[in-house]
């Protein structure tokens, strides 16, 4: 496979599935395995339940592949679905997610919810304090920064106004340090 394959833009790649080549699609796949599977995973704390609602996701977004727009980000879009899908998951199995101390383990995320929120936090310490957030606050945190998503694409997955990211973005760490704190667990 060239080079200049594998650099294609994802709107490329769809394109060239949308044309009849269909084994295109696995680069996509390739290409959001593994983040999707940390974000599902981040919230469902179950390896097998956030397996399936990643293959799931990819399958949704093969049959719907004709009704993405190409003037919006495919993995927006995708992750759209993907969040869709662990909601609809959850539901279905009345799903309550325990913590688990082996996904926080999780060494991928440690560096930039440490940094981003307060230099002062440890790793670990962030990581414990993470689950008491409420539900939509523990969303905008993990996309904006574990998965690096703008105000608008975290917007766009979430359904509610970028303003409203912004503001919960802004309240979560606020919450995230208090509940940090509170634990005893902020370090000066």
């Amino acid at each position: 496979m060239s080079k200049q394959h594998l650099a294609s833009t994802d709107q490329a790649i769809v394109a060239q599935v949308r044309g009849g080549d269909s084994a295109a699609y696995a680069q996509l796949m390739q290409r959001y395995e593994h983040k999707l599977m940390r974000y599902v995973m981040y919230q469902v704390k179950d390896a097998a339940l956030a397996a399936d609602i990643v293959q799931e996701t990819f399958i949704k977004a093969y049959e719907n592949l004709w009704s993405y727009k190409p003037a919006y980000a495919f993995s927006t879009w995708l992750y759209r679905i993907a969040h869709n899908q662990m909601v609809s998951a959850l539901r279905k199995q009345h799903h309550v997610v325990p913590n688990s101390e082996a996904f926080l383990a999780d060494l991928a995320y440690e560096p930039k919810i440490a940094e981003a929120i307060d230099q002062s936090f440890t790793k670990t310490n962030v990581q414990h304090c993470l689950h008491d957030l409420d539900q939509k606050y523990r969303d905008v945190l993990q996309l904006v920064y574990f998965e690096d998503m703008s105000y608008s694409q975290v917007a766009d997955v979430l359904r509610v106004p970028a303003a409203t990211v912004g503001v919960w973005v802004a309240r979560g760490k606020s919450k995230l340090r208090a509940i940090c704190e509170r634990k005893g667990t902020h370090h000066a």
